[in-house]
C-alpha cells in the first residue's frame, strides 16, 4: 500500500509547487537534498517545522511526501491525533503506525517484530513526517527512535532517516494526568535528548492573510498571536494570567437564563432545517468548555431542544478484567457500579441519540475512510447493531459510514480502580459542544466558547480562540468575569512560556 499511490493525486499536490512560499522552497530544498544523498554518505536528518495557523505547515508536508513518493520512494504520514493524520496524504496515527504501548514511560518500545512486515516497511522508507508534535509525549517519540536504531542497525538519531516534526507549541501540550506545569513541560518533545539534534525551520509568513486583505481579518489574526504567545496585555490587578477579554468577543454570565441564550444563538435554526441541511449547519459550528462535565451538561441540553423522527437509548455492556499485580477479585464489582462509571473520553454507559444530532468519534476505527477519534458526524438512522451516520468535515466529508459497537478498555489508573473496564458500546458522543482540547486540529466557522471558569492549562484559551476563522464568528460566554471598579470580561490565559523558548 505505501508503494502504491494514486499518481493523479500525487501530480495534483505537486503542482502546488508554484504557489511556494520562499520559506517553503528553502524548507524543501533543504529536506529533497537530504533525500537525494548518496546511501554511502546519508546521514538522516530531523526537522522541526514550526508555523501558526494558515502558514502552510501541512501545505508542504503533503509536497514533500507526493515527490518522494513521485520517485518511487516509501515517505510515511504520521500524526499525534487522527484528526490530524486526515489532513496528510496517507496519513495515519503514530500510535497505530508504530505500535506505541497505550501506557508511556521511559523504558517504553515500540512492538514491532524485526522479521514482520512493518520492520521491513520502515527500513526501506525514506522520509517520515509527523504532525502535531507538540502533544505527544517525548517517551513515544523516543520509543520510535529506539526500534529505527534497531531496525537500521545505526545508532544515529532514528537510525539515519530523514524525520520531519511539525507542530504549534502554543497550542495544548502532552495530557499528563494530575499534571503539574513542571511535569507537563517535561514531557514534551523539547524535553528530550533528541531535541538537541534537530534543525529548526520556522515559517512566518501566513499564508491566509497573503491572499486576504481584510483587515479584521489581520486584525484577528494579530489577536491570535498575541494570545498564543502570552503578550497580550494582562490585568496586573487580577494576576499575571488574567486578561481582559476584547469587549466585541465577551458576553457576561449574570443568570442561568444568560447560558440558555447562548446556546439558543449558537443554535438557533436547528429546529427549521431538513437532516440534508444540518449537515452542513452543524459542521461549521460547535459550543466549547474547559470540562468534560460542562460539555456533557450541554449535550444533554441541546439534544433535548433538537426535534427529530426518531431517537434511540442504548445501554453498554460492562465488564472487568483483574489486574496482574491487584489483589482484587473481578466479582467484588457489581454491574451496576461497572455501569455508573463515566470516564472523560470515554463512552457512556447509556447513550441517548436522536437522527440528526451530531456526533464526534471517541477512538480511531478506520483512518483511510476518515472514521478517526475526534471526526464529527451527523445521525441519519439509529438501528439496533450500527448507526448509520455522515462525516461533516474535512477531506472524508458527506461520506456515508456504519458505525458498530467497539469493546473499548479503560486501565483504571485515572481513577484508581483495581481492575480494567471492559465496556462494549458505540465509541461516539453527542457533539453540540465538545472540550477545548477534543476541538484541537477542527475548523469551525462558528463558535461560542462558554467559561464557567478559566481555562486551567497552556494554550486552551489560543486553541479555543484560533479555531475560528475571523473575530466575528466566535463569542465568550464567562461567568465570574466581572469584577468592581474595572471595566470589561477577564479570564485567565495560561502560557507556559518555557514551551515557546
Amino acid at each position: 500500500m505505501e508503494s502504491s499511490h494514486n499518481q493523479e493525486q500525487i501530480q495534483g499536490i505537486l503542482e502546488g509547487k508554484s504557489t511556494m512560499t520562499e520559506e517553503h522552497e528553502v524548507f524543501y530544498n533543504d529536506v529533497m537534498s537530504e533525500i537525494t544523498k548518496e546511501s554511502t554518505v546519508r546521514r538522516g536528518k530531523v526537522y522541526f517545522l514550526e508555523g501558526e495557523g494558515g502558514s502552510g505547515k501541512t501545505f508542504i508536508s503533503n509536497i514533500l511526501l507526493a515527490q518522494v513518493r513521485s520517485m518511487n520512494k516509501i515517505a510515511l504520514a504520521v500524526a499525534s491525533s487522527g484528526l490530524a493524520a486526515l489532513n496528510l496524504i496517507g496519513g495515519t496515527t503514530a500510535h497505530s503506525r508504530f505500535c506505541l504501548p497505550r501506557s508511556l514511560h521511559e523504558l517504553s518500545r515500540c512492538d514491532v517484530r524485526k522479521q514482520s512486515h512493518l520492520a521491513e516497511l520502515l527500513r526501506l522508507t525514506e522520509l517520515i513526517i509527523w504532525d502535531e508534535c507538540s502533544m505527544m509525549h517525548k517517551y513515544a517519540v523516543e520509543a520510535v527512535d529506539h526500534m529505527l536504531q534497531d531496525l537500521m542497525d545505526n545508532a544515529l538519531p532514528f537510525g539515519g532517516k530523514v524525520v520531519i516534526f511539525s507542530g504549534d507549541f502554543k497550542q495544548m501540550l502532552p495530557v499528563i494526568l494530575k499534571g503539574t506545569p513542571g511535569l507537563i513541560l517535561e514531557a514534551c518533545l523539547k524535553n528530550s535528548y533528541l531535541w538537541s539534534n534537530v534543525a529548526k525551520f520556522h515559517l512566518t509568513v501566513n499564508m491566509r492573510l497573503t491572499n486576504n486583505n481584510s483587515e479584521s481579518v489581520r486584525e484577528f489574526a494579530g489577536l491570535l498571536k498575541s494570545i498564543g504567545h502570552g503578550t497580550y496585555p494582562t490585568c496586573t490587578e487580577l494576576g499575571a494570567d488574567y486578561i481582559r477579554l476584547p469587549d466585541d468577543l465577551a458576553i457576561p454570565y449574570n443568570s442561568p437564563d444568560d447560558l440558555g441564550s447562548f446556546l439558543h444563538s449558537v443554535y438557533q435554526d436547528m429546529n427549521n432545517l431538513r437532516i440534508n441541511e444540518l449537515r452542513s449547519y452543524f459542521g461549521c459550528r460547535a459550543i466549547l468548555a474547559p470540562k468534560h462535565s460542562v460539555v456533557a451538561d450541554i449535550n444533554t441540553t441541546l439534544l433535548e431542544r433538537l426535534t427529530s423522527d426518531g431517537e434511540m437509548t442504548y445501554l453498554s455492556a460492562d465488564s472487568v478484567a483483574e489486574k496482574r499485580d491487584s489483589d482484587a477479585d473481578a466479582c467484588e464489582f457489581p454491574i451496576e457500579f461497572l455501569n455508573s462509571i463515566d470516564i472523560n473520553n470515554f463512552p457512556s454507559h447509556k447513550l441517548h441519540l436522536k437522527v440528526g444530532c451530531p456526533i464526534i468519534l471517541l477512538r480511531n476505527l478506520c483512518t483511510s475512510e476518515g472514521m478517526c477519534n475526534g471526526t464529527r458526524l451527523i445521525v441519519l438512522e439509529l438501528k439496533t447493531r450500527c448507526i448509520k451516520a455522515q462525516i461533516m468535515n474535512g477531506s472524508h466529508k458527506n461520506k456515508i459510514v456504519y458505525i458498530p459497537r467497539t469493546t473499548t478498555i479503560h486501565d483504571g489508573e485515572q481513577n484508581n480502580y483495581p481492575f480494567e473496564l471492559r465496556r462494549r458500546q458505540f465509541p461516539v458522543q453527542v457533539a453540540f459542544a465538545m472540550t477545548i482540547h477534543k476541538a484541537q486540529g477542527q475548523t469551525i466557522s462558528h463558535v461560542g466558547v462558554y467559561l464557567p471558569e478559566p481555562v486551567f492549562s497552556h494554550g486552551q484559551l489560543y486553541v479555543a480562540m484560533s479555531r475560528a476563522q475571523a473575530k466575528g464568528n466566535i463569542k465568550f460566554l464567562v461567568a465570574n468575569g466581572q469584577y468592581e471598579g474595572l471595566p470589561g470580561i477577564y479570564t485567565k490565559n495560561v502560557v507556559y512560556q518555557e514551551a515557546l523558548e
